[in-house]
This record gives structure tokens, C-alpha cells and sequence, in this order.
């Protein structure tokens, strides 16, 4: 496979796939040449795992083979609440009715980003749980920093208690 990979010209096709059936049980290693040599020479691998899969990822790419690619791109509507609700539907809980509702009571993202748990709890349909979700989704920072590698607040209060498990039963030894 690698020796037909490196055999492809490059530049004679805008989009190379390399469409891979594994049908071995340990295909970690195999599947890791493979990858290294399709990176290297700019290929794009999509792995199958049965030759009924392998079949229909061809007639997927056969049927979109001169189709635009705004063919397979989300949709989203150009006005501002569509908008809003695409955004405020990526927090799990929240769905397009909720989202529409802030957009109604608050007007705008900032409002809402702005606004207290009690205030958006005041909306109809949106509960504790929902808010906290909301609340959590707002201050949760987007570009992660250093303190990624801790543990999260629940994972960290679990690990606690192991310890603290731990250290009853060297007390009780």
C-alpha cells in the first residue's frame, strides 16, 4: 500500500482518500504505517470496518464528487435569533424553544451573559438545572490553560474521597 501511496502523483487530484478496510483483529501498528504514509503524502485515510461500510463511504463520495461543498455545510439562517439559538443550543439541556425565549426576554447575547441565574430562571421553561448549565457554560473559559491537566471539581471531590477512604483503612490497620 505505502509503495502505491508514494506512487500517486502529487498534485493530480484536488482531494486524495485513502479508504482503508480493517479486517484484522490488532490494528493499531498496521494502521499506524499506513496513516504515517498517507500524512506524509497528503492523503486524506478513512478506516472501514466491514466491506458493507467501504461501499457506502464510495457511493457517499461518488455522489458528492462534483457537488459544491456548501452542499454538506451546515445552514444557518442569517437572522439574529437563528443565530443566538445556534449558539445557545450547543449547551447541553438547552433547546431551540429556550434559546428563543432568552433571545425574546433578554435581546441580546450580552444580556443574557450578563444576566443573574435568578433572572434567567425567571424565564418560562428554564429551570435549576437548566440555568446552572447556562451559568457553568458562561464562565467556563474557551481556550484552555495550563490548569487543563487538573482534574475536573467532581473528579477531584471523587479522588478526595479515595483518599480519605484510603486513609481510614490504614487507621483501622
Amino acid at each position: 500500500i505505502i509503495h502505491r501511496i508514494k506512487a500517486v502523483p502529487r498534485g493530480a487530484y484536488v482531494l486524495r482518500i485513502l479508504l482503508v478496510w480493517v479486517d484484522v483483529d490488532d490494528a493499531a501498528k498496521p494502521l499506524g504505517e499506513v496513516t504515517k504514509s498517507a500524512t506524509l503524502n497528503d492523503f486524506t485515510i478513512v478506516c472501514a470496518w466491514s466491506a458493507e461500510e467501504c461501499a457506502r463511504y464510495l457511493e457517499i463520495f461518488k455522489a458528492y464528487e462534483h457537488k459544491p461543498a456548501a452542499a454538506i455545510q451546515e445552514r444557518l439562517d442569517a437572522d439574529y435569533i437563528s443565530r443566538l439559538s445556534a449558539a445557545l443550543c450547543a449547551v447541553r439541556g438547552i433547546n431551540r424553544t429556550d434559546a428563543v425565549t432568552l433571545g425574546m426576554t433578554f435581546g441580546s447575547l450580552a444580556a443574557i451573559l450578563s444576566a443573574s441565574a435568578e433572572e434567567l430562571e425567571a424565564c418560562p421553561g428554564l429551570g435549576p438545572t437548566k440555568v446552572a448549565r447556562l451559568v457553568e457554560a458562561f464562565q467556563t473559559p474557551f481556550k484552555k490553560t495550563s490548569a487543563a491537566a487538573a482534574p475536573s471539581p467532581a473528579k477531584q471531590t471523587s479522588l478526595q474521597q479515595q483518599q480519605q477512604r484510603r486513609q481510614q483503612q490504614r487507621r483501622a490497620q
